[in-house]
């Protein structure tokens, strides 16, 4: 979709719908009239890419390898979708843009992370996982760890830098930092 491109390029404020109905091959007025707004078009681009990258939810992983498994589903749709990563970075730096985008980022990030408060509650209930951590908490940390993990990091089509690694690298990392946190000692 041109529009995902175009908004993953500048965000909300830099995307431009002259430059969006040019990518498509249709007039701006034709943008208009099925999407009556630049924040609705946004919107729709967002709501989209958030839509195809649900968290992970893998039958009959032992809580550990689920964990890691729900990290990797944060880390692969920030990989992968270049308009992911824009809308958590346009939503964790300012309050603009439009506000179903922000919606649309809150319950994604709530939907992850309610399946990694599952995760370790089950973890907790079979003896996975330390009883005494607050999944809730924990669950919000991990998260916050991951998506700022993937916003720090360069996607893979850029150009490889020593000082930035790629978000693959962070994948195993972050999984078994997380793992031997909420483990027995």
């Amino acid at each position: 979709m041109a529009a995902a491109v175009e908004f993953a390029a500048g965000g909300f404020a830099g995307g431009r719908v002259e430059r969006i109905a040019k990518a498509a091959g249709v007039n701006k007025q034709l943008v208009f009239h099925y999407f009556k707004s630049k924040e609705r078009l946004y919107s729709t681009a967002v709501h989209t890419a958030l839509s195809t990258f649900p968290p992970a939810n893998p039958t009959g992983a032992s809580p550990p390898e689920a964990l890691k498994a729900g990290i990797s589903a944060i880390l692969k749709a920030v990989e992968t979708e270049p308009l992911i990563r824009t809308a958590l970075a346009d939503c964790a730096l300012a309050r603009s843009g439009p506000e179903q985008v922000h919606d649309s980022v809150g319950q994604w990030r709530e939907s992850h992370r309610s399946a990694i408060v599952e995760v370790l509650t089950d973890g907790q209930r079979n003896g996975f996982f330390r009883e005494e951590m607050e999944p809730g908490t924990v669950a919000g940390v991990i998260l916050n760890a991951v998506i700022g993990a993937a916003l720090t990091t360069r996607p893979p089509e850029s150009v490889a830098d020593s000082f930035h690694p790629s978000v693959s690298d962070f994948q195993t990392l972050l999984g078994r930092l997380v793992v031997d946190y909420c483990a027995w000692h």
